[in-house]
């Protein structure tokens, strides 16, 4: 005789909708569809559904959602030749977010900054992303996230290393 299952638990529909169209933004940015990508986000944004989250006492689950949604934003805006000062604000409100999440949003400044020619602005987002990420690994976590985010400490260290070669010898 098999034992019954146990019924899982039921989803959180505000999650459910977050995680949702993230994957649908998320599926439009790997195609290569940025002008979706944005559309998807701008949309879930403004749906009102992090202030719902936050009415219901979420705060923390809708701050983390925000960043999450303002980072894909960003990166997708970058690949849409957007103007560099949008680009800047909308992953500045990502940085309203945990480490693990404005780590991302720091790297990703870094590159836009340099992409349109700011290079102590991405040193000093490059510098910052680098001392989350030092942060991250005195946390308690799982070792395959230690080793991720050693990997990415590796990934700044080399993009600064490249961003200081640039810079002109006095």
């Amino acid at each position: 005789m098999q034992k019954p299952k146990k019924q899982a638990k039921p989803a959180d529909p505000m999650m459910a909708q977050h995680n949702s169209e993230m994957a649908r933004a998320a599926a439009s940015a790997m195609a290569g569809n940025h002008a979706e990508t944005v559309e998807t986000c701008s949309e879930l944004l403004t749906s009102g559904l992090y202030e719902d989250m936050e009415k219901s006492g979420k705060k923390d689950a809708a701050r983390r959602c925000r960043a999450e949604v303002r980072l894909l934003l960003g990166s997708a805006m970058h690949f849409q030749d957007a103007h560099y000062e949008d680009i800047v604000r909308v992953l500045t409100y990502a940085l309203d977010a945990p480490t693990e999440i404005r780590k991302d949003a720091l790297f990703t400044l870094a590159v836009v900054h340099h992409s349109f020619g700011h290079a102590q602005e991405a040193v000093a987002a490059i510098e910052r992303c680098r001392v989350e990420l030092a942060a991250l690994q005195g946390t308690k976590a799982e070792s395959r996230e230690k080793a991720a985010w050693q990997e990415q400490d590796k990934e700044a260290h080399q993009f600064l290393e490249e961003l200081s070669s640039s810079f002109p010898k006095s």
